[in-house]
């Protein structure tokens, strides 16, 4: 045997390999069979380092090493591969699996340059990765109720609400729309994702609690942040405010006003609707949830209630 004069951690290493090639010979019983959200999460785990998935995305905040490429030749990182966050909580599933299984993501940001490769994966890998997101956020899996109805009111307040704060100035309505906000000067970094899209894609409850708290979910997100926490100091609940309420009274959304006291019967409905961020979250969503949706029909406002008349006796 030579003196190969190795340092102790190549000898360390060269024990471990060593140790590493006898026949694997534990007794079933005694190995520990992970089942369940866990087993999902490292049955994931596995496919997303087998297929280096990380080095284009962020995901669990580890990876995207590709976004070192773009900066150092200064690309804008607005088209760079999506941060992966949440996904579980976010998508359904059913379209998951089938955008993991034939990747079409132009339709969502046509814009990215570096597009999502089609893997091949097998079923059980699709199956494996579905599980895994679903698994990160402990949202519902497989499938969910489909969304095929709406309250007429909070959809129709809520595209009043998306109009007066201007959502599609970043978020295209339409493939007609991206391509008409390019047109008019709007470059691809401008852009959020199109929203057409959205009630085949998201979540329907997800949409609701992204639009109240995107700093929450996506930490350094564009997104605005348009109903800010109010902080009542340590150990008091979380409570968030609507800004839309003090300026539903300025000449700046008086159309607004006019539009939500015709679809909820009073200025006093209005306002109780606009100042709070749970019921506003809920009608962007489900006004959100329509855009696309061919079994749903334009929104109309509620048509004033007759005044009861009261026979004097």
């Amino acid at each position: 045997m030579p003196q190969f004069s190795l340092s102790s951690g190549e000898i360390e290493a060269v024990q471990t390999a060593i140790l590493g090639m006898q026949k694997e010979d534990m007794a079933d019983a005694l190995k520990v069979k992970v089942a369940g959200a866990r087993g999902a999460i490292q049955a994931g785990r596995r496919i997303v380092k087998d297929f280096n998935c990380q080095g284009c995305h962020i995901l669990e905040d580890k990876g995207g090493q590709i976004r070192e490429a773009m900066t150092a030749n200064k690309i804008d990182l607005a088209l760079a591969p999506p941060i992966i966050r949440g996904e579980g909580a976010k998508v359904q599933s059913d379209w998951l699996f089938a955008f993991l299984n034939a990747p079409r993501s132009g339709q969502i940001r046509p814009w990215l340059k570096a597009r999502m490769p089609t893997f091949t994966f097998n079923s059980d890998q699709l199956n494996g990765l579905t599980s895994y997101f679903a698994a990160l956020d402990k949202a519902r899996y497989p499938f969910e109720n489909r969304i095929e109805a709406l309250d007429q009111r909070s959809r129709a307040a809520g595209a009043k609400t998306f109009e007066a704060l201007k959502c599609a100035q970043c978020h295209p309505t339409s493939q007609d729309a991206f391509a008409l906000a390019l047109r008019g000067g709007k470059t691809p970094a401008d852009l959020a994702p199109i929203l057409a899209a959205a009630h085949s894609r998201l979540r329907y409850e997800w949409i609701a609690d992204w639009i109240k708290r995107p700093e929450e979910w996506m930490p350094g997100t564009r997104m605005p942040t348009n109903f800010p926490k109010l902080d009542d100091g340590p150990g008091k609940p979380e409570k968030r405010i609507s800004p839309l309420a003090p300026a539903l009274d300025t000449p700046a959304f008086a159309g607004l006003k006019k539009d939500l006291v015709g679809i909820w019967g009073s200025e006093a409905e209005a306002k109780a609707y606009i100042g709070d961020p749970d019921r506003v979250t809920k009608a962007l969503r489900d006004h959100v949830w329509s855009l696309g949706n061919d079994f749903l029909t334009a929104p109309q406002a509620p048509k004033k209630r007759a005044a009861a008349v009261v026979a004097a006796h």
